[in-house]
């Protein structure tokens, strides 16, 4: 998707993109980091539009909004949609993706802190683990086909 098709996109009438840069990275997703206004305030967000149907970003959207309300540091949802084109627009949140920090194809990896990045993603998943949400399971079908391939 190119940025000229955002503008297709039903963005709310109180957010005024100014600039738009495509992130190649994006797997499941087609993501664009936004400059924008929004309510009047200068905003960077990452817009992750959904490219694959399978893909639930509804669920993101409400596993994030809910971990929100117990202080998790995940990006603020600024907006998202959820019809015919699913999309979300996450705060911008200064800092590095875990994933450079332990991918050793990575600019930032370094196997010295290997360690500690792991142990510290841990803790945080502990803890996520011990909040009271519910969420619908991701991907169910290719679950229950790996599983069966397993136990053959």
């Amino acid at each position: 998707m190119k940025p000229e098709a955002l503008l297709k996109l039903k963005l709310p009438e109180n957010v005024l993109i100014q600039d738009v840069k495509h992130i190649p990275e994006g797997e499941t997703n087609d993501v664009y980091f936004c400059r924008a206004v929004l309510d009047g305030k200068s905003v960077n967000f990452f817009l992750k539009i959904n490219k694959n149907q399978k893909i639930d970003l509804k669920n993101e959207d409400n596993v994030l909004q809910a971990l929100q309300l117990y202080d998790f540091p995940v990006p603020r949802v600024l907006f998202s949609c959820h019809n015919t084109v699913s999309f979300i627009a996450l705060e911008e949140i200064r800092g590095t993706l875990l994933r450079d920090l332990i991918d050793p194809r990575r600019k930032k990896y370094d196997p010295c802190n290997l360690q500690f990045y792991l142990f510290e993603y841990g803790k945080w998943l502990a803890i996520i683990h011990k909040l009271p949400l519910k969420w619908h399971q991701q991907k169910p079908k290719a679950l229950s086909i790996y599983r069966r391939r397993n136990r053959e």
